[in-house]
């Protein structure tokens, strides 16, 4: 047992490590394949160049939706999985680092031919078989290929379950070859780093590049082109970041796939936040919620080491272990001050009010500042930004009223020792609110039915009471309580 653990720590360590990089892009090596049909040659969906028909090219990796080819010029770029090499043999498969992604139902359809069969995300018996690629078409938002059997016989199936290019696209990011490292500017900052430095800099800094194209239309220069930089500019942001060059030096940045309203790039302070000096480096490192997430997941290193029996009550304590770590995490700025103010209260020299306004304020402005640290800086809530809203802003601030109101009730405003205690409450007033909402069922221009919602909201004022053990001073707090 005891080696098994060390085992597990071990795997667990090694998902937390990245990739080698490839250190050039003559380093790159694909498989040579020539396309039967013209084709464009794409950064996610914007169009940078074409494939000839009868081009012959290098396949150097791949995703479930699309190829990544090299031209013989250098050019670099996507092209989508639709286009697929007529006549060559594949296997039939499902890359287990892309799930099954099932992107339609199962009452699948034949997109050409009524009497092929159809191989469906449900249909794993194929799998491993060795076919022959005859046909290929993108029909109803899906590309499809027409296989030809070990028994013969013909069928479509879509061109994701299918492994034309063996082993040479074995992860799913369109980051392959830079470790899936990303980076976040404000635009002036990538500007100014970037221009003037050359190729050999961008590629050692950022990894090989998406997609590169050595002249671009009319134009005496190049570009590289980035996926994994997201570039800030007003209040939006892009995601494919162009780098403009010529004699392989760099001449200019732009953004492609712009978006014009980022919600984070509109709360106070996270242009300052973005350019947060460590915080590229802090997002690139080793991060443990997903080495967890990675070492046990379901048929992972872990659950194939330990038996069925084990793996499941492991992973449900690793899982509260996780997710307390990332409370204490995610909060920490205001544990922090929620610490200090409990600290000082002990000292009688500080008053109540200004201990409510330290954890009020001071919680607050840490609690947003590490908030935006944590959706621009750190990689796994930069992709999950909404658990970040969940534990900081809705929880922190729970923590936050918490203290204050402890403060407020418990702690005597004259004597300041912690000795209050509670001597009634008086009822001061009621009010009451009535919202009135209409709702009309119609049957063509004929009105059907009509309905009156009525929703009444009572709120009760009290003055609690609270006296001091200490010095016997009395003090009251106004409460509300709604229903």
């Amino acid at each position: 047992m005891r080696g098994k653990l060390i085992l597990i720590s071990l795997i667990v360590m090694i998902t937390f490590m990245g990739c080698n990089k490839v250190k050039t892009i003559e380093d790159l090596n694909g498989v040579e394949v020539t396309f039967k049909k013209e084709t464009q040659l794409l950064v996610r969906d914007n169009g940078i160049g074409s494939v000839r028909a009868g081009e012959t090219v290098e396949v150097i990796a791949e995703n479930f939706m699309k190829f990544q080819i090299k031209k013989k010029n250098g050019d670099i770029g996507w092209i989508k999985r639709s286009n697929m090499p007529i006549g060559k043999t594949a296997k039939v498969g499902r890359r287990k680092d892309w799930g099954d992604r099932s992107l339609y139902s199962e009452a699948v359809y034949n997109p050409y031919n009524a009497g092929d069969k159809i191989i469906s995300e449900f249909d794993k018996s194929y799998d491993g078989e060795e076919v022959i690629i005859l046909n290929d078409m993108e029909n109803g938002g899906h590309h499809w290929a027409q296989i030809k059997l070990p028994d013969g016989k013909t069928a479509w199936t879509l061109v994701r379950y299918l492994e034309p290019f063996g082993k040479l696209g074995e992860t799913a990011s369109q980051n392959r070859f830079n470790g899936g490292n990303l980076w976040v500017y404000n635009y002036n900052k990538l500007l100014n780093k970037g221009n003037g430095k050359d190729t050999k800099w961008l590629v050692k800094k950022y990894g090989i590049p998406s997609g590169k194209i050595e002249k671009l239309n009319g134009k005496d220069f190049g570009a590289y082109y980035y996926e994994n930089i997201e570039l800030f500019k007003g209040k939006g942001s892009g995601r494919v970041v162009q780098f403009e060059v010529k004699d392989d030096v760099i001449i200019n940045v732009n953004i492609t796939g712009f978006s014009d309203g980022k919600i984070s790039a509109w709360l106070p302070l996270s242009k300052m936040m973005r350019g947060f000096g460590f915080g590229n480096t802090y997002r690139n490192l080793p991060n443990i919620l997903f080495g967890i997430n990675s070492a046990f997941e379901a048929d992972g290193p872990i659950d194939k080491i330990l038996p069925g029996i084990l793996f499941i009550p492991l992973k449900l304590v690793i899982a509260i272990i996780a997710i307390a770590l990332a409370l204490i995490y995610t909060m920490l700025p205001i544990f922090l001050v929620t610490l200090i103010v409990s600290i000082r209260s002990m000292n009688k020299d500080v008053s109540t009010g200004s201990l409510i306004l330290i954890q009020g304020i001071l919680g607050v402005l840490l609690g947003h500042l590490w908030f935006l640290f944590l959706i621009y800086h750190d990689s796994y809530f930069y992709q999950e930004p909404f658990l970040a809203i969940l534990f900081l802003p809705i929880i922190g601030s729970s923590i936050i009223a918490f203290m204050m109101k402890t403060l407020e009730y418990n702690r005597c405003e004259k004597c300041n020792y912690w000795g209050g205690f509670g001597i009634g409450s008086i009822w001061l007033n009621r009010h009451t609110s009535t919202k009135t909402t209409t709702t009309k069922t119609y049957k063509g221009d004929i009105l059907k039915d009509t309905k009156v919602n009525k929703k009444t909201t009572i709120t009760d004022t009290f003055k609690d009471l609270r006296k001091c053990a200490n010095c016997g001073h009395e003090w009251s707090i106004i409460r509300e309580e709604t229903k």
